[in-house]
């Protein structure tokens, strides 16, 4: 059985910042990550950094853990 994949994170200009937005599947609204970076390339480079790559698991993680109590509270 193959792993469902997430959509990649991404850099993107909000609210005159660069921020790192994280698609988090089963939700519509992506998750914006809190650290804000004056331009794309040092989002860029902290997306790709292990802080980066450790804060986006971290937060799918948390976030697949929200949706199994709701689940679970479903039924």
């Amino acid at each position: 059985m193959q792993a469902v994949r997430h959509a990649p994170a991404y850099v993107m200009p909000l609210q005159g910042a660069w921020r790192v937005i994280v698609p988090i599947r089963g939700r519509l609204s992506p998750q914006v990550l809190a650290p804000e970076f004056a331009t794309k390339a040092a989002a860029a480079e902290w997306l790709d950094s292990p802080d980066g790559h450790s804060t986006i698991a971290n937060e799918r993680a948390r976030r697949r853990q929200i949706q199994l109590r709701e689940a679970g509270a479903a039924r």
